[in-house]
């Protein structure tokens, strides 16, 4: 197998090389980061993407380096996660030189303006398999050419997701609170948050980008939490708040079983694909409206003893339900 993943969010991601290390196959890991790395810090290639569609300047060196390897490894199982600027013409041009079955992992919706772009929707049509991660984008998928779709949710790292407390004072002060978030400031997100923030109470710790732009949170904004950092903020807080992209079509997201795999107590938007991973009330805590987010975080913040015996209960639900990403990759071949 080949995989074309980054690793710009490390340890987190990539999301299936560990579990390819392990599996003793032989494969060989492309890693995107060394293209998209630029966006991240550079002006000039963040204006250039703009101007160009949303190419980078270096999707030419990415697409031709990525042919290049399959030519030289030869896989028979080509998996893409996401590929943001792959372009069409190599694909066929990999399919051509290889007769791989090329396979992507879906970790956005492809049809959302905001995590999309043109090259994407062009290559649907010329993957063998369109695995998708939101069960709503997948009659689209399929209207855009795609061969077939599947449904294979998020999972977790065993390695990077388990349970750790907060050791030192100086690591409570920062990481302890009532309530935490992980995830970007999204619009639809805004209004929970900052209702959540005006209780005068709670301490809310909110990790991820954006928030430090908004006045009335910018005490709440704790930065980016990746590895222990990310372990320690979600058992560092009493109640942890799981928010889907309704912009995306999700059903879920990766903090569905990060949390739980943490050991934290997560109260998570009440969603279909929720429901039908955990029970309610025994698992998580779910909400449906500001007002019962508010009416569970007070009550959980209060009843430690209930708190403690969601979390471990979601913690071994997660733990022995097979939802690593070792998992999820032998779904993913076991559908191809």
């Amino acid at each position: 197998m080949l995989l074309l993943d980054s690793s710009l969010y490390a340890p987190a991601s990539p999301l299936f090389l560990s579990a390819l290390e392990e599996s003793g196959s032989p494969y060989s890991f492309f890693d995107e980061s060394i293209y998209t790395a630029p966006l991240t810090k550079s002006f000039v290639h963040k204006v250039a993407r703009r101007l160009l569609g949303g190419r980078p300047l270096t999707a030419g060196a990415l697409n031709r380096d990525f042919v290049r390897r399959c030519r030289e490894f030869c896989p028979d199982v080509v998996l893409i996660v996401k590929g943001s600027h792959l372009q069409a013409e190599m694909l066929v041009e990999v399919k051509r030189i290889t007769g791989a079955t090329i396979v992507n992992y879906a970790t956005d919706d492809p049809f959302n303006v905001v995590n999309s772009n043109p090259d994407m929707l062009a290559c649907i049509s010329h993957y063998d398999l369109y695995v998708c991660t939101k069960k709503a984008i997948m009659p689209d998928v399929l209207r855009s050419g795609a061969k077939q779709a599947c449904f294979v949710p998020f999972g977790y790292h065993p390695a990077v997701h388990f349970p750790e407390l907060p050791a030192t004072s100086q690591e409570r002060a920062r990481f302890c609170c009532d309530v935490a978030f992980i995830g970007g400031a999204d619009t639809d997100r805004m209004d929970l948050v900052k209702d959540l923030a005006k209780i005068p109470t709670l301490k809310v710790n909110l990790y991820g980008g954006g928030w430090d732009r908004f006045s009335e949170l910018r005490a709440c904004a704790r930065g980016f939490a990746y590895g222990r950092d990310y372990r320690l903020a979600v058992s560092g807080a009493k109640v942890v708040i799981g928010l889907v992209r309704r912009a995306n079509r999700d059903g879920h997201a990766m903090r569905t079983f990060e949390i739980p795999a943490c050991r934290g107590f997560m109260l998570a938007e009440r969603t279909q694909e929720h429901l039908e991973f955990f029970q309610e009330g025994k698992h998580c805590e779910c909400f449906a409206s500001a007002s019962e987010l508010i009416e569970k975080v007070m009550h959980y913040v209060d009843h430690a003893e209930e708190r403690d015996r969601v979390a471990l209960a979601g913690y071994k639900a997660v733990v022995a339900g097979r939802h690593t990403y070792a998992d999820r990759l032998r779904q993913i071949m076991s559908a191809v």
